[in-house]
């Protein structure tokens, strides 16, 4: 049975590997970094020894990613082009999958939002197979509600449904994380699923952060996945991850991170055995729901959710590379400071993806 991690845990054993493993990599990091050079006093020509290695190892690491990058962008090429409707359609249960695309939001401005989810509208797959959901914050206050009657406005009665949700602020339990917003939303869905007589092992839940453009063919090719896979109930769905939304308008720092985040998610999508979900990405409502959705209490609830998974399941979990692309935005500020301040705050948030190894050890 999966536990949430208690950051207020008052279990001396608990609270001591919680730490342990949270504490380990920078511990790691920090003592490599720091221990060479106080070493470097007392064992020079073993220092000297390591860190040639250690440059080797990284050379060889290079080339190594370089070869995965090839292939994922051959793969890409490959993927993109092909009839991937057509694929889906000739799938026995095409006409039952149901799509339930989430957007989530706090604070994004309802222009962002608007190009988001005008991308669902022009993908190659029926909109009348489409619930798509924008899951808001209570605490954005009066802008929430403009953002809501600009959205419906634009969108309702474009697809099977548009539900804009409203995530409560200051539930028991809860910290101020995108998984609780996503676990309410999702929460809501369910009751609306279940009033709709809508089968959870029929639907695919898509969580899309609020500035995710879907590629025309990302969802003909995963319900193809999700149809083709002798248990679909047991993989997340991953398309790759491009951060070019406004490559052109971002200032050249944030460029080449942005730039080097897309090379890098390409080369994940082909080492299947390292593959955890991250971002936007696609599930099986009926697992979403047997798990008991997203963590309310962590930061990393994109890579989570897919360990949440993996105990459930016993080990029998994994993910499913798409390689069709989906693009979100780079860091931008009105300066090039702001833009260094931004880019950091967005590489913290991913850099809390750490926290999910005290679950996987403990």
């Amino acid at each position: 049975m999966y536990i949430y991690p208690d950051p207020k845990t008052t279990d001396p054993k608990q609270r001591f590997w919680q730490r342990f493993f949270e504490m380990l990599p920078a511990t790691l990091a920090w003592g490599t970094f720091i221990g060479l050079i106080v070493l470097s006093f007392f064992i020079p020509f073993q220092v000297a020894i390591f860190i040639l290695i250690f440059y080797l190892y990284w050379l060889f690491k290079a080339v190594y990613l370089s070869v995965h990058l090839i292939v994922a962008y051959n793969q890409m090429k490959h993927d993109i082009p092909l009839d991937w409707k057509k694929k889906a359609q000739e799938l026995p249960g095409f006409e039952d999958i149901t799509h339930v695309v989430m957007f989530l939001t706090y604070d994004e401005e309802p222009e962002v939002l608007a190009q988001s989810i005008q991308s669902i509208t022009k993908v190659e797959y029926p909109l009348d197979k489409f619930i798509v959901v924008v899951a808001t914050e209570e605490r954005e206050g009066k802008a929430r509600q403009k953002k809501e009657d600009y959205l419906k406005k634009q969108f309702k009665g474009v697809f099977k449904d548009f539900i804009v949700t409203t995530h409560p602020d200051g539930i028991a339990g809860e910290m101020k994380v995108k998984g609780a917003n996503a676990t309410y939303a999702a929460k809501q869905i369910t009751q609306y699923l279940e009033d709709k007589n809508i089968p959870f092992d029929k639907t695919i839940m898509s969580a899309f952060d609020s500035d995710t453009v879907a590629h025309p063919k990302y969802f003909a090719a995963l319900t193809y996945e999700f149809l083709s896979s002798p248990n679909p109930h047991n993989h997340s769905y991953q398309p790759l991850p491009m951060y070019h939304n406004n490559i052109w308008d971002a200032p050249a720092f944030t460029r080449v991170v942005a730039i080097s985040s897309s090379f890098w998610h390409m080369m994940e999508s082909v080492r299947y055995d390292r593959m955890v979900t991250f971002s936007s990405h696609s599930m099986s409502f009926k697992t979403l729901v047997d798990v008991n959705y997203w963590p309310v209490n962590m930061i990393s609830d994109d890579s989570v959710i897919y360990w949440k998974c993996v105990d459930y399941n016993n080990g029998d979990y994994d993910v499913i590379p798409i390689h069709i692309p989906v693009s979100l935005d780079a860091v931008q500020a009105h300066n090039p400071i702001q833009a260094f301040l931004n880019q950091y705050k967005q590489m913290q948030r991913w850099a809390w993806g750490i926290e999910n190894l005290q679950l996987v050890y403990t």
